[in-house]
């Protein structure tokens, strides 16, 4: 009894030491690029430009699975393309910035270029999203419909609501062009 017992207790030990040495926590991953420090040395249009690229991703990721390519396209643009892109135009020396050279745009010049190029991705995302969200909601409204009746008629929006939404649109519309 008292050997099945102790034959027990090394197995047991034995598979405490085995799981101790062989599954170690993986190492922590590497601390992600500092894109506060990087934007505190542009300048206050690109550090706009900077921090409203770093709200639309962290929103579009917290919106999408880890999984979806949407949330892959989120986190990248904060882990890899936005601070490559600021990596680059930081190390142009900084009186060196606003010269155009051999007929190419200024690094300020491209910067700010690359910079848009990164908002308006991350907006039609955005887009995206919404348009789906609508797509969804209209989908509902038709089961709801069919399942309960139609629906009391909408009243009309009053023309100071109908304004804001046209220039809106406008905006939105223009952002993209």
């Amino acid at each position: 009894m008292i050997e099945s017992l102790v034959i027990e207790a090394v197995a047991g030990i034995g598979s405490v030491w085995i799981a101790l040495r062989f599954f170690r926590r993986a190492p922590a991953a590497p601390p992600g690029p500092d894109l506060k420090g990087m934007a505190a040395r542009l300048r206050r249009r690109h550090r706009r430009e900077v921090r409203a690229i770093m709200e639309l991703a962290r929103e579009h990721d917290r919106r999408h699975p880890k999984s979806s390519i949407e949330g892959f396209t989120a986190r990248e643009a904060l882990r890899s393309y936005l601070p490559e892109t600021l990596g680059a135009y930081l190390a142009v020396p900084e009186a060196l910035r606003r010269v155009r050279r051999d007929g190419r745009p200024s690094p300020d010049d491209e910067l700010s270029r690359q910079l848009w190029i990164l908002r308006s991705g991350l907006e039609r995302l955005q887009e995206a999203d919404a348009d789906a969200a609508a797509g969804r909601m209209a989908a509902n409204g038709a089961f709801l419909h069919e399942r309960f009746g139609a629906p009391p008629p909408l009243q009309p929006a009053d023309p100071a609501t109908a304004a804001v939404d046209f220039v809106n649109a406008l905006g939105a519309y223009l952002r993209r062009s």
